[in-house]
């Protein structure tokens, strides 16, 4: 599994927790998988940050894009 896909996980079940200790003990054991130089990405991602900072999509191009038929796989 990626790392990004890691943080992902780890984030949804942060989001779908209640208890305090369950997201503390969630996010020490990912962010102690992470390498030092994962670390600040890691943190910024899961902070909400993106690391690049703008994306450039506006909420238009987000609308259009949710209301758009997925493709097939």
């Amino acid at each position: 599994m990626t790392q990004l896909a890691s943080v992902v996980e780890v984030s949804e079940r942060v989001a779908a927790s209640s208890s305090r200790l369950a997201k503390v003990r969630e996010l020490a054991v990912l962010l102690q998988s992470l390498e030092p130089a994962e670390m600040k990405v890691g943190v910024q991602y899961l902070s909400g940050e993106a690391p690049q900072g703008r994306v450039g999509i506006g909420q238009a191009a987000l609308r259009e894009a949710s209301a758009a038929t997925p493709a097939n796989a």
